[in-house]
Order: structure tokens, then sequence, then C-alpha cells
């Protein structure tokens, strides 16, 4: 793992980690087989995992009707990860009843970066190319990633090096 100093730090000051979704969802229909999609960012799974594995909240933020997304993350088993769906993130943030300095949101949106600072939230971004990280970063993200597989690994790892099992208050 290359060192990232910016997203080591994002980590271990972080103790929610705040997802933006506004990916495709389909309406699960009980009785019908369900399409074989795979979620939008492969690999959320094992980031969610590490969140719980090393005592953080998985946050979903999305604009979907919150009706509809329940059932979207029971079908890629993800639901069980998440501790609060919320449609923003001053609504997680309230409902987490967390200082927003305590939370990381993860987003490929530039909008949403500057909305996490504007409520005093760390954002890291989730690029697909590097075009995309520049943009973030211009927006002014904390720190980018490319994979969440590598955003698991750098949570995971904080545990594995004896760092630290939870996140460090500021």
């Amino acid at each position: 793992m290359t060192p990232d100093p910016a997203l080591d730090a994002a980590i271990r000051r972080s103790r929610h980690l705040l997802f933006t979704f506004d990916g495709p969802i389909r309406r699960v229909d009980p009785g019908k087989p369900v399409d074989p999609i795979t979620p939008t960012a492969p690999h959320i799974h094992e980031a969610l995992s590490a969140c719980r594995e090393t005592g953080r909240s998985a946050v979903v933020i999305t604009p979907k009707p919150l009706i509809d997304v329940p059932a979207y993350l029971d079908t890629y088993d993800l639901f069980t990860l998440v501790t609060v769906i919320a449609a923003s993130i001053s609504d997680a943030v309230s409902t987490l009843e967390a200082p927003p300095a305590d939370c990381l949101l993860i987003t490929n949106s530039p909008a949403d970066i500057k909305a996490a600072q504007a409520g005093g939230t760390l954002s890291l971004g989730y690029a697909r190319t590097p075009d995309d990280a520049a943009h973030l970063v211009d927006a002014g993200a904390s720190a980018v990633v490319y994979r969440m597989a590598d955003l698991a690994l750098r949570l995971r790892a904080r545990v594995a090096d004896g760092s630290s099992e939870s996140p460090q208050p500021n």
C-alpha cells in the first residue's frame, strides 16, 4: 500500500463514514427474481464490512426514495452493514448525534465535497479516472481513492498495524 498521509489522517479521525449513493436503483418486488446487477461501487461490501470491523458507523446518503434503498441494499447483502440511511449529510450527522468533524463523506461528486466542507465534514473523493480525481481535489477533497477495496484496506490496516482499533478523537 502506497503511503498517503492525507488519507490516513482522514481515516484516523473519522468515527462515521458517509457513503453517497445516487446510482441506479431497481425496485425489488417480493416473489420476482432479481436481475443480477452489481452494486454501483465494486467492493462496497468490503468497505462497509471494514467500517464495522473497525468500530465505525457506515451511513448511506441518497436522494433516492428511502423506501427503495433498504430493499436494494438487502439484495446485495449490504443492509446489515449500514447503520443509517439518510437523505443528506446534515440528516446523517443529526441521526448519528455526531459532530460533523467525526464524519468522513465518501463521494464521487464535487458538489457533495463542497457540501461536506460547508457542514464541517471531511471528504474523500471516489474517482474512476485521474480527471475525476482532479475535479474532486479541486472541489476540496481531503484525499482520493480509486477503489472501495483500497478504502477497506486502509481501514483494516489501521487495526493490523496496531495503530488503532477505533478512530482517534480530534
